[in-house]
């Protein structure tokens, strides 16, 4: 529908630079304070904060950059449970020993259902072997 608009001229309708590029690992550490006041007036605050790490988590999982596992493995503790699902599913896109002794240590921890799943998920993703669920 938009796609013979014009740019808008108007300054309030500009690109914000310090938007354009988000630091994907400073969004996982982003308190909801901090997000509020960053995100003030701007429409990602409808995201949310959770959503936006959220979304954090898969872009880091399909970069696939081993960096990230630190930053992942303590949203992985320490998380919304949503977020915590992502970074598992992260991990195992990421894989390698770093990243599969994470999960297992978190496997060992999770108290949320779905989390544990994610986690064992990601585990087989990242060619471990995933415990069986218990009956």
């Amino acid at each position: 529908m938009n796609r013979k608009a014009r740019p808008a001229s108007l300054p309030e309708f500009q690109p914000n630079p310090a938007h354009q590029r988000l630091d994907l690992l400073d969004i996982l550490s982003l308190s909801e304070e901090a997000f509020q006041e960053r995100f003030r007036g701007t429409s990602i605050r409808r995201a949310t904060r959770v959503g936006l790490q959220r979304n954090a988590c898969v872009v880091l999982g399909n970069l696939s950059d081993p960096s990230a596992v630190p930053d992942l493995a303590r949203v992985l503790r320490e998380g919304e449970t949503l977020v915590r699902g992502h970074s598992a599913w992260a991990l195992g896109r990421i894989g390698g020993t770093r990243a599969v002794h994470v999960l297992e240590e978190a496997l060992r921890h999770e108290q949320d259902p779905w989390v544990a799943e994610e986690i064992r998920l990601a585990l087989q993703e990242a060619g471990a072997r995933a415990p069986a669920t218990a009956s």
